[in-house]
């Protein structure tokens, strides 16, 4: 297996060369003005046939609309770990887009853990004793 990647401080390639090649492309990266709509509706078209996209990063890092498309007419299979829009998922899910809604990380652990937590502070607070504090 190759493995190859893309990011600011990698410099010996472009992205449209492993977009090409790549049987797995695997999205990791913040949002901002430089990543906004990065895998474009050009650089999906570079995707060979086949290719999994899997987008753990926000959605709005790729043409959305394309990669469905994409996607309906079988040529890739794509993932999103969210996907806001109860529009764009429910196309999503109808083309084969495997997506999720912005609650992934909300386990029961997670929320009893939130709960505690904000008790805790609560309880701090009122006994002039506050915890976490920010200066």
């Amino acid at each position: 297996m190759n493995v190859e990647y893309c990011s600011k401080s990698k410099k010996t390639m472009g992205l449209d060369e492993p977009l090409k090649s790549s049987d797995i492309i695997s999205i990791h990266c913040l949002l901002s003005n430089e990543t906004k709509n990065l895998l474009n509706k050009r650089r999906l078209a570079l995707l060979k046939q086949g290719a999994v996209l899997i987008n753990t990063a926000r959605p709005e890092i790729c043409d959305v609309e394309e990669v469905i498309s994409l996607a309906k007419r079988g040529r890739i299979q794509a993932y999103f770990d969210e996907l806001q829009d109860d529009g764009q998922r429910k196309r999503a899910l109808a083309a084969g887009v495997f997506a999720t809604p912005d609650y992934g990380w909300m386990t029961e652990e997670a929320q009893k853990n939130d709960e505690e937590i904000t008790l805790e502070n609560i309880s701090a607070f009122l006994n002039g004793e506050p915890l976490r504090t920010v200066n």
